[in-house]
């Protein structure tokens, strides 16, 4: 049998091996996105674009009652006093090499 510091020895050793595992798989990704041309960039944006237009068919909009809409209301004008943004989620002025 170990006695504590046994387990604790393995336990840091395998934390490590685990860290030089995450570490080693970051490095990984970062070289092939390094290699990859842009025309393989256009495609993961065209099947992701893909992906957004089947999930918002599936995702039903949800049905507000009017006293949701007076709280959504409400919650939008404090955001704009405190000097929001207009939308929650801005579009961008140019978006995947199209310009608007």
């Amino acid at each position: 049998m170990r006695g504590p510091a046994g387990r604790l020895r393995g336990m840091v050793e395998g934390m490590f091996l685990s860290f030089g595992y995450l570490i080693m798989c970051q490095i990984l990704r970062l070289v092939v996105q390094g290699m990859r041309g842009e025309r393989s960039k256009d495609v993961e944006i065209l099947v992701l674009r893909h992906q957004v237009a089947v999930l918002r068919r599936k995702v039903a909009r949800p049905d507000l009652e009017p006293t949701d809409r007076v709280v959504l209301s409400a919650c939008r004008g404090c955001c704009l006093a405190q000097g929001g943004r207009r939308s929650s989620s801005p579009r961008p002025p140019c978006c995947a090499g199209t310009v608007n």
